[in-house]
């Protein structure tokens, strides 16, 4: 199972406290998480966003894997990222678009 995890950096212990009650989840059902699949983004306010002091290296774990801290990740066919930017989401889309422009007129 995928997960795409959005935590907010002032809020890391109910983010875990939602990891174990996943993991409960998995050993009652018996449903694994596979966690090379599911990714964490870390989000900030764009104004504390390159402060030194924010919560940047927190690692969590579920099942016993850790999950991947990522700056940008593709979700539902969007791409999104920490600082809340539609940049790289324009810029793929835009590459798609050419690319098919491309294979029409070839």
């Amino acid at each position: 199972m995928q997960m795409t995890w959005f935590c907010w950096p002032q809020l890391p212990m109910p983010c875990a406290l939602c990891y174990n009650c996943c993991e409960q989840y998995a050993k009652k059902y018996d449903v694994l998480f596979n966690a090379d699949k599911s990714k964490c983004i870390i989000s900030r306010p764009r104004d504390v966003a390159n402060k030194v002091n924010c919560v940047s290296n927190v690692s969590f774990i579920i099942c016993g894997n850790v999950i991947e801290n990522v700056e940008s990740w593709p979700h539902l066919g969007q791409v999104i990222t920490n600082n809340g930017s539609d940049k790289l989401d324009i810029m793929s889309r835009r590459n798609k678009f050419i690319g098919q422009v491309n294979n029409v007129i070839c």
